[in-house]
């Protein structure tokens, strides 16, 4: 037997009486699930000294799933283990390994830990030096986590994400040489980031962190993604870094309403492909000139609630552009000017502007792509054969109306999403709005 699942016994409190027992029986076990079991203490009823805990315990076993065991206070790990997950079992205090030798022991083989939901727990319990092979580590809940300073020596780490970690204070300076992607999401306590150095980092998301004020030095060379959402306390953005991130390809910032007023200024990655930006203190209307660079191609501008129209943002928008995307600009009324030199755009997306009444109708013989979701004056010109704009949409594939796909000759299959949750083709975004759609018949 390598694999056993465990859910819903209720009534059990150990899995067996001994580690040593259990070794015997489970000899070949690889993988053990345990879902939903809500009397659970520990694995093994009798525990052994700390020198030899988990020692006896399936040496076979690479892969432990705990989840949603609300009593369970202690796990013994043997010192095979490759993944751990701990998801939801408040009550854990204590998670071990086998005391480290100069032959091993101390969790020295494992590569994936998650940890998600603990009240109680500390982190010197579980991470320490001697988990030298760490690749992937998932936090999410950890009531009392305030710093992974003990993260230091993970040479291995590729990839780290801590969410909802409402008592982390701060991020010592890391030095994680093999880190590649990093995810900040829902640390309200944090309020500024330290000095950066992380030469493989490619992926960097920043959300929701509310109390987050500014950033420190920022030395990533091989940065490709950065993205910024919700983060209502910002105040200082390390624009003048922008032109140093020279792989950065891809760059979100929503919703940060406190960024000093010089930003944006004209600066920006050289080879940025993908701009998504909205939500600023600065409004659109005083940008000016921005001075992309000639490889943006995609830009999604959102939540610009004092744009009426677009007649005088002419030199905002680059000639590259292949797809423009405008989200959440309630007051827009007019996008029929503006776009004119927009000759290379191929595709347009237009989310909740719910008194847009037109289309830049120059621009529309050349689309591939047309996408309208929540504009109801513009659904009416656009929506069936006998429409105003149909004759010159009608060539687009199927575009798509309030996410009904018009002019198509099949069925739809019923899709229900958070557009929060969802990242949409050419990294549709969105910035913390929360709205229902379906794909319907």
């Amino acid at each position: 037997m390598e694999t056993v699942k465990i859910m819903d016994c209720d009534e059990i409190r150990y899995m067996w009486e001994s580690d040593a027992e259990a070794s015997k029986v489970l000899v070949n076990l690889k993988e053990l699930k345990v879902w939903d079991c809500k009397r659970l203490v520990s694995l093994g009823e009798k525990e052994e000294d700390e020198d030899k805990i988990g020692s006896n315990l399936l040496s076979s076993l690479r892969t432990l799933d705990v989840q949603h065991c609300p009593s369970m206070e202690r796990l013994c790990c043997p010192n095979s283990m490759e993944s751990l997950d701990i998801g939801w079992c408040r009550s854990v205090r204590h998670v071990s390994f086998p005391r480290a030798t100069t032959t091993g022991g101390g969790g020295q083989n494992l590569k994936s830990l998650t940890i998600k939901g603990v009240d109680h727990m500390h982190m010197e319990k579980i991470i320490n030096t001697s988990m030298p092979m760490l690749q992937v580590i998932n936090i999410e809940g950890w009531k009392n986590l305030k710093s992974i300073s003990q993260l230091s020596n993970s040479i291995h780490l590729t990839s780290l994400s801590i969410r909802d970690c409402q008592s982390m204070e701060s991020f010592s300076d890391l030095q994680l040489s093999s880190l590649t992607r990093l995810i900040i999401e829902g640390c309200e306590s944090i309020e500024s980031f330290p000095n950066l150095h992380l030469p493989n980092l490619t992926d960097l998301e920043i959300l929701h962190c509310k109390n987050l004020k500014a950033f420190g030095d920022l030395q990533l060379p091989n940065l490709i993604s950065w993205i910024i959402w919700n983060c209502e306390n910002l105040e200082s953005f390390p624009d003048l870094q922008l032109s140093n991130l020279t792989m950065l390809k891809d760059m979100d910032i929503i919703s940060c309403p406190m960024i000093d007023a010089s930003f944006p200024r004209g600066l920006w990655p050289p080879k940025l492909d993908s701009l998504v930006i909205g939500g600023l203190k600065k409004p659109i209307s005083e940008w000016g000139y921005q001075n992309f660079p000639a490889s943006l191609v995609h830009l999604r501008l959102s939540d610009e609630p004092h744009v009426r129209n677009f007649s005088q943002l002419s030199q905002f928008f680059p000639s590259s552009l292949t797809s423009l995307e405008i989200f959440e600009c309630d007051n827009l009324e007019t996008v029929s000017t503006g776009l004119q030199h927009l000759t290379s755009l191929q595709h347009i997306g237009i989310w909740g502007c719910p008194k847009l009444n037109d289309l830049p109708e120059t621009l529309l013989p050349s689309l591939l792509s047309l996408r309208i979701i929540q504009c109801p004056k513009l659904k009416e010109r656009c929506e069936g054969r006998g429409s105003l704009y149909w004759p010159l949409i009608s060539h687009i594939p199927c575009p798509e109306i309030d996410f009904r796909l018009i002019g198509c000759g099949f069925k739809l299959l019923i899709r229900t999403f958070t557009v929060d949750q969802v990242k949409f083709k050419n990294r549709e975004k969105s910035q913390g709005v929360n709205f229902q759609g379906k794909y319907l018949e």
